[in-house]
């Protein structure tokens, strides 16, 4: 008989709680990653608005073609609600007829009022 053969010793099977836990730490991290960028993905939306507000207020309306490209292109950006966009297809037939004129014209008035109601409602949704 030999007696350096010992009797099997039971290994306890930890495999399904090491499973358990790598799927928890993976869960986690990608629930952390993506929220992560999602902020950072708002904030620079925040950004972006903040900036477009910034170049509508400083348009020039002494000419009326250039402001009116620059208005459509920046308040279509801006556009979210329904009010916003009630105003937005205000001013675009507002400014259609300046899109195509030669010369420098300064933009009416009213244009100018729907502009302004325009900015302070996106102002009021951002802040």
């Amino acid at each position: 008989m030999i007696h350096d053969i010992f009797p099997s010793v039971e290994i306890p099977d930890n495999s399904f709680y090491l499973f358990l836990l790598l799927l928890f730490c993976t869960l986690y991290i990608c629930f952390t990653l993506l929220l992560f960028f999602y902020k950072r993905y708002e904030k620079s939306r925040n950004r972006q608005t903040v900036l477009f507000l910034k170049i509508l207020q400083q348009c020039d309306f002494t000419d009326a073609k250039q402001s009116a490209y620059k208005i459509e292109y920046y308040a279509k950006a801006l556009a979210t609600t329904e009010e916003q966009k009630a105003l937005l297809a205000q001013m675009q037939t507002l400014l259609q007829p300046y899109k195509y004129r030669d010369g420098q014209t300064p933009l009416p008035q009213n244009i100018q009022t729907v502009l302004k109601l325009f900015i302070k409602n996106v102002q009021e949704k951002v802040s």
